[in-house]
């Protein structure tokens, strides 16, 4: 269960529970109780994740001299480097939210944008926890096909975006701008021009531990602050179509394996915050319609959510996020194509 929560899993067994005696009082009875057991649950696991995750990075980056970092890791433009991304986000054991503010931290000591997303996508498509479920699930065909898919986008999106010159999108965010500001003053102390309030965040970051605790507590909250609600506004989007959407009506508007049913997958698919466990359901029925339209529905699913991306933008600038889900969008409608062509 542990696993199922790091990677977003949505164990709203508890919170149905609670809210089933207001089922009657409540309009839209169990479809809101879905609703809101959706949205309490997946809200509160994400800020959770959110909240230690950044507060662990930010804490991390007052011990990085970022200028040493930067030398070190410009390497990480071979191929080289986006393999040990695509394997890191495989290992990862956050789900694509909560992975975000580590791309934070990795950006911000110089790792190239590319291969920061690289991570981000292998770690929504193909972590090792949606990958076992996927295989015990669906079994060994229809995962190997998924697998093969999702291998050919993360791959491919790393090519793409590599030529697109994605550290132009990034945000420079404050808790950055001072780590890099007090490092560069590490290396010139002996200049007697440098500014009073480098010197105090010097020794706010590397001074003694309670004042790395009070540095990084502030960095996490500072951004917690600025994306809560867009966060909490994503999962509702998301939480509503999961419950008021009908599975019968679903399956009524994908008739078979045709294009129209293609883009309706994909469409229903891309704005969910879900892992293989919560999708699963819709899975099963889209089978039984076409392999290849439940393939691409559990692609576009996985790939991205609207969470995913209003957390985005703490790292990228809207142009450059536009870029991301565009050619990640664009990769999973090509597979889908292929496979209606295929199987």
């Amino acid at each position: 269960m542990t696993s199922m929560m790091l990677h977003g899993g949505h164990d709203h067994g508890f919170w149905e529970e609670l809210l089933e005696g207001f089922s009657t009082k409540l309009p839209g009875g169990e479809k809101t109780v879905d609703f809101l057991s959706h949205l309490i649950s997946d809200t509160l696991q994400i800020y959770l994740m959110l909240f230690l995750v950044m507060f662990a990075v930010f804490f991390l980056q007052t011990y990085v001299h970022t200028d040493h970092m930067k030398e070190k890791l410009t390497g990480l433009t071979s191929i080289w480097g986006y393999l040990l991304a695509a394997l890191m986000g495989m290992i990862s054991p956050f789900c694509s939210c909560s992975i975000i503010p580590v791309l934070m931290g990795l950006a911000a000591v110089g790792v190239p944008v590319s291969v920061c997303l690289c991570m981000l996508t292998s770690a929504s498509l193909m972590n090792v926890t949606a990958m076992t479920a996927l295989f015990s699930l669906t079994g060994v065909q229809f995962a190997s096909i998924y697998l093969v898919c999702a291998v050919a986008i993360v791959s491919l999106s790393s090519l793409i975006l590599s030529r697109m010159h994605m550290n132009d999108g990034l945000v420079a965010y404050q808790s950055a701008e001072k780590c890099c500001c007090c490092h560069d003053h590490e290396h010139h102390h002996h200049d007697h021009h440098h500014h009073h309030s480098c010197e105090e965040h010097d020794h706010a970051a590397h001074g003694n531990e309670e004042r790395r605790v009070t540095s990084a507590l502030n960095s996490t909250v500072e951004v917690f602050r600025s994306a809560w609600f867009w966060i909490l506004l994503g999962v509702a989007l998301a939480a509503a179509l999961e419950a008021y959407f009908p599975l019968e009506t679903l399956s009524e508007l994908i008739s078979g394996k045709t294009m129209i049913s293609l883009l309706i997958a994909f469409a229903v698919g891309l704005p969910i915050h879900s892992d293989i466990f919560s999708v699963y359901p819709i899975l099963q029925i889209l089978r039984e319609v076409s392999t290849p339209i439940s393939l691409t529905f559990a692609l576009s699913a996985m790939v991205t959510s609207v969470p995913g991306v209003v957390l985005l933008s703490r790292v990228l600038k809207p142009k450059a996020i536009a870029r991301y889900v565009g050619v990640l969008a664009a990769l999973t409608l090509g597979c889908g194509f292929i496979l209606v062509l295929v199987l």
